[in-house]
């Protein structure tokens, strides 16, 4: 009678353990994937240019230059409407020459494209490790660029 009893305890503690872990395996780490931003909008034609300029470079093995990054720019969309920010209607600025995989610095990465005016005193930016973001511009004069480019406050 014992070991029946000691038996039925082992099963409902693997039971309750495998329902722990399917649970647990369901609900995940807590991360949230986030959406894909529209299509068009400033976030999405970033992200597109960020993605051309690391696979150009990647494929390279050094900094694209602009009609390398522009046939990149292809396989995300038109290049021409992907190249202008639908906030200010103005061509985005690139910082070609721009060396994604060299001293990669988390806390102050390099911008790779930047809007040229803007909108209600910021410009949204994507940086070499992907961010896209929005920053005034006495923000955007302490980030660092590729060396000859000359970031030009309004």
């Amino acid at each position: 009678m014992i070991r029946n009893v000691m038996a039925q305890r082992l099963v409902h503690s693997a039971l309750g353990g495998c329902v722990a872990l399917a649970v647990l395996g369901l609900a995940g780490c807590g991360t949230k994937v986030a959406p894909e931003p529209p299509k068009g909008s400033v976030h999405a034609n970033l992200e597109a240019i960020c993605n051309a300029y690391r696979k150009a470079s990647m494929e390279l093995k050094r900094p694209a230059k602009l009609e390398e990054f522009k046939n990149a720019l292809k396989g995300y969309g038109d290049p021409e409407q992907l190249l202008i920010s639908p906030r200010d209607g103005q061509p985005f600025v690139l910082v070609i020459g721009t060396d994604i995989w060299a001293e990669p610095r988390p806390t102050n990465p390099l911008i790779i494209a930047y809007e040229k005016v803007g909108k209600d005193g910021q410009r949204f930016t994507v940086m070499a490790n992907g961010t896209v973001a929005p920053f005034t511009d006495e923000e955007m004069s302490n980030f660092r660029f590729a060396a000859g480019h000359k970031f030009q406050p309004q």
